[in-house]
């Protein structure tokens, strides 16, 4: 593709992201503003050594207090609303980050892919996926949390990639030790990186297969093996590493110590917990976000048990439909997306983006009564980015679709 139609889709996707330039302090975003005027009441100067204290002082206070370790984001906040005093100052923050983990996503995919189709349309979707929120927000409000969560979980993504790919072990081990690193920071920035693993397992099968030449598609069974057996790889093992420990840390560790969980961190599951999952998965859909009423919220409400009972029929046709298409050959259709490997891995990555945010949510017992795909977390801003992925890849292949889908229904009439 051009630079000229790459400039034009990263404008797109600057001008879709600006209504945060003309937001105002949101969330938590107006308390934490007055950061600096509290640390020169209580310490005498905003001074950075004192705004390091400060940060440390609230990691601390999370960690035994409700379980948490999340000291980048302490760090990261505290240091933008004490030298980004001004909101203009502040929501170019916001929006840059913003930008730059749409951008940095795009490059991943055309690094993944190996060609600019599938990037170029990922970022077309974007602009249409994400999308400004009442109540909690993660593009415009919480010190951009997310979007700083998700750009280190993409530099993690393309240095397990090039480990994958690099022939040559030291530098493999350099990349993959720098994708731990990534990762670990991603995991100290927000916990909803922790159930990103397999974004990062994908991109490394994918480089694998790459420097494999191998790209023949299997049968779920034998691809499923290949990827549980790949996760303990050598140049993998920095990152199962640091996933493992952030995950004793917290669980092991500060949840059995912490004295005030409360909330939102009250953990558990029940069968109210699958709406919850359900209602999320829906919520990067274009346009989802605009509200039609109460009487929209209240249909919706009541219509889960249906969309419960739908959504399995739906799954198991599924199921038996995709066991149909393994058995059929299309001509020419060696070289599409959707009869390779890399099919299988990067759809995948997508599903993980877009389901990861719903089952933390559905594990919060708090959002067992009141979330809906309007209502929604910070984690939505993960969807966002899966459902972009998702409809491009469905849209680059759709000619393929409709071909399996008509041979299918020719051969069950013949029969």
């Amino acid at each position: 593709m051009s630079p000229l139609m790459w400039m034009f889709l990263s404008i797109s996707w600057c001008l879709s992201a600006s209504p945060i330039l003309k937001s105002s302090w949101a969330g938590d975003d107006w308390p934490n503003s007055q950061t600096p005027y509290w640390l020169a009441w209580r310490y005498g100067s905003a001074s950075f050594a004192n705004t390091i204290d400060e940060a440390l002082y609230w990691n601390r206070a999370w960690m035994l207090g409700q379980g948490r370790f999340y000291p980048i984001h302490w760090l990261e906040s505290r240091i933008e609303f004490v030298y980004l005093r001004e909101i203009w100052q502040y929501k170019i923050y916001q929006y840059s980050i913003l930008i730059l983990a749409g951008l940095l996503f795009c490059y991943l995919i055309k690094l993944l892919a190996g060609s600019d189709m599938l990037a170029a349309l990922t970022l077309s979707m974007l602009c249409l996926t994400v999308q400004i929120r009442r109540g909690f927000d993660p593009h415009l409000a919480f010190a951009g949390m997310v979007p700083s969560m998700l750009i280190k979980v993409f530099l993690a993504c393309i240095f397990i990639f090039l480990a994958a790919t690099e022939e040559n072990i030291k530098k493999a081990r350099r990349y993959s030790f720098l994708s731990a690193i990534f990762y670990f920071l991603a995991l100290s920035t927000y916990e909803f990186s922790f159930f990103l693993l397999p974004t990062i397992l994908m991109c490394y099968q994918i480089g694998y297969d790459r420097r494999k030449t191998q790209n023949k598609k299997q049968n779920f069974k034998t691809w499923a093996n290949e990827i549980s057996l790949r996760i303990f790889d050598r140049t993998f093992k920095p990152v199962l590493f640091a996933w493992l420990g952030y995950g004793f840390l917290v669980f092991g560790v500060l949840r059995r110590i912490a004295k005030d969980v409360s909330g939102s961190y009250v953990l558990g599951i029940s069968w109210k917990s699958i709406p919850v999952f359900i209602s999320q998965i829906f919520t990067g859909i274009p346009n989802i976000s605009i509200k039609f009423g109460d009487e929209m919220s209240t249909w919706f409400r009541e219509s889960y048990p249906f969309i419960i009972i739908s959504s399995i029929i739906s799954m198991v046709i599924m199921f038996v439909f995709l066991q149909k298409l393994k058995t059929m050959k299309i001509e020419g259709s060696n070289d599409q997306l959707l009869d390779t490997k890399f099919f299988q891995s990067i759809c995948i990555l997508g599903i993980t983006l877009v389901c990861a945010p719903g089952f933390m949510m559905s594990l919060q017992q708090s959002w067992w009564s009141r979330a809906t795909v309007q209502n929604s977390y910070l984690g939505v801003l993960l969807t966002e980015f899966g459902s972009a992925l998702l409809i491009s890849i469905s849209l680059i292949n759709y000619r393929l679709w409709i071909r399996k889908i008509t041979n299918l229904f020719l051969e069950l009439k013949k029969s």
